[in-house]
């Protein structure tokens, strides 16, 4: 896990342990990580066509600063 801003941070598929189902991921050192069936589908997605799955996550106040998928990077 990377911290490209402030409250923001760059996390792979990989480093997440490529999980196969929805709900919280354990990352060492940073907590949990909630994904969805988006996310699960995008990481499909991008490794079917030969990229490295990559998230943006932010910690959420409303979810006691566990950490949320806000945004995925896109392959140009």
């Amino acid at each position: 896990m990377k911290q490209i801003r402030e409250n923001i941070f760059q996390v792979t598929f990989t480093e997440l342990g490529k999980p196969i189902g929805k709900g919280p991921v354990k990352l060492e050192g940073f907590g949990e990580i909630m994904l969805d069936f988006a996310d699960l589908r995008y990481a499909k997605d991008m490794q079917g066509m030969g990229y490295e799955p990559t998230f943006f996550v932010s910690r959420s106040a409303p979810l006691q600063g566990q950490f949320v998928v806000v945004g995925r990077q896109e392959k140009a």
